[in-house]
């Protein structure tokens, strides 16, 4: 099981997948911080991670149908959660 922290996941999050001994990728760490919502799906697809993200959009099934991924995780988190 592996993950995809999108980029607009705490990149502080990383560090909990790491302890829990989980394979986690952050956007940031392979240059997608300012990419768009479809390449992170694309990315995510893939490389058959589960996509872990606070974007309310990828749960909209007309824009991502859940036969494209591999996983979906929506975090919401407080504002100042970094």
């Amino acid at each position: 099981m592996k993950f995809f922290l999108d980029a607009n996941i705490p990149y502080s999050a990383l560090q909990v997948f790491e302890e829990l001994k989980l394979e986690a990728t952050h956007a940031r760490n392979i240059g997608m911080n300012h990419s768009t919502d479809k390449q992170i799906a694309e990315y995510a697809a893939k490389n058959k991670n589960i996509l872990v993200t606070k974007d309310l959009e990828f749960a909209n099934k007309a824009l991502f149908q859940p036969e494209t991924h591999h996983g979906l995780i929506i975090l919401r988190l407080p504002p100042n959660f970094k």
